[in-house]
């Protein structure tokens, strides 16, 4: 119900502009539905039919509405480490990621951020993003363990903290923001390559991920934008790859 209300509220708050109750209304039934979402995911396996066609549903309907938000909220943080290793972990190779150029590049540009970083929150996200970039000059087996412990720093931060953490206002995590896509970007050929290059929910969740992209990178100021140009090119060019399919 409460991703009904959420979708609800956000196609209001679009073709209403004017009238700003409607954008809160949606983010406040939007956490509402995560985190019931979240409950749900834990308990997966003792699901009825009924129930799990619930969270299809609230899963579509999440979904549907994060393409429709200028910056979509990270959903991703909902799930737990444990749960994204045992969905990804059967398949992960244990070999370096192919393209050591763009994994250097995004070493670099991360690097140029660290001055910028002034609370624990940023930090955080700022070392486990690092963590991974390193770990994928080794083993991309051992990047999606990296990129793992993000998902736990954003389930251990107070909600305010976390708030903080993905407000339009936050320049710096916005553009740490982009570095996380950037690595999303990095890994999906792994999955294309296990799930079918026609899989409809990773291309989809590739042509929002560049949406999000450009929303974070046309909020930065123009000596930001300069530090993470190679992030947002190389999720652009995911995103125009995956028009093509």
């Amino acid at each position: 119900m409460h991703a009904i209300l959420s979708l609800g509220a956000t196609h209001y708050d679009l073709t209403i502009p004017s009238n700003s109750r409607y954008k809160a209304m949606a983010i406040s039934h939007r956490g509402k539905a995560l985190k019931h979402l979240s409950l749900a995911l834990e308990d997966i396996d003792n699901c009825s039919a009924t129930s799990l066609d619930g969270v299809l549903a609230t899963c579509y309907a999440l979904v549907f509405q994060a393409y429709y938000m200028n910056d979509g909220v990270m959903d991703f943080a909902v799930m737990t480490s444990e749960q994204v290793m045992q969905m990804v972990e059967p398949w992960l190779p244990k070999t370096a990621h192919p393209n050591q150029d763009d994994v250097n590049l995004c070493i670099r540009d991360i690097e140029q951020l660290r001055p910028f970083i002034q609370d624990e929150s940023a930090l955080s996200f700022f070392q486990s993003l690092i963590n991974t970039y390193f770990a994928l000059q080794h083993s991309v087996h051992a990047a999606f363990i990296c990129l793992s412990g993000v998902y736990g720093i954003w389930n251990s931060m107070e909600n305010q903290n976390f708030m903080n953490l993905i407000s339009s206002t936050n320049i710096v995590c916005r553009a740490l923001f982009l570095h996380y896509f950037a690595i999303d970007t990095l890994m999906r050929p792994f999955l294309l390559h296990v799930r079918g290059r026609k899989h409809p929910s990773i291309s989809f969740g590739g042509i929002v991920m560049g949406q999000w992209a450009d929303a974070a990178y046309c909020g930065l100021p123009a000596s930001i934008q300069n530090l993470v140009k190679h992030e947002v090119e190389l999720v652009r060019r995911e995103k125009a790859k995956i028009s093509l399919i």
